[in-house]
């Protein structure tokens, strides 16, 4: 099973963290934004624009898996080794 799984595991995972550091990044040029924001009952509320870069993170991590999907090893079979199905 992981062997099978490994493909979509790596292009999930590398898709998530290249759409972190790009939402960090824009985080960080328009100034930051509050990532826990305390009312004083410890009650948390979030923001538009936490929203609005979580919900970005979301797409950019959906764009990258279909792309890499679509681009990565296409026509290749892994399951072959030197000629011979595993």
């Amino acid at each position: 099973m992981a062997i099978c799984l490994e493909r979509p595991v790596m292009i999930v995972s590398t898709s998530a963290a290249g759409s972190l550091m790009v939402v960090a990044a824009i985080v960080t040029y328009t100034g930051g934004v509050r990532i826990v924001i305390e009312n004083g009952h410890g009650d948390t509320a979030t923001t538009t624009n936490e929203w609005a870069f979580f919900g970005g993170w979301l797409a950019l991590t959906a764009l990258g898996v279909v792309i890499q999907f679509m681009s990565t090893a296409v026509g290749q079979n892994h399951r072959t080794t030197m000629g011979k199905a595993l």
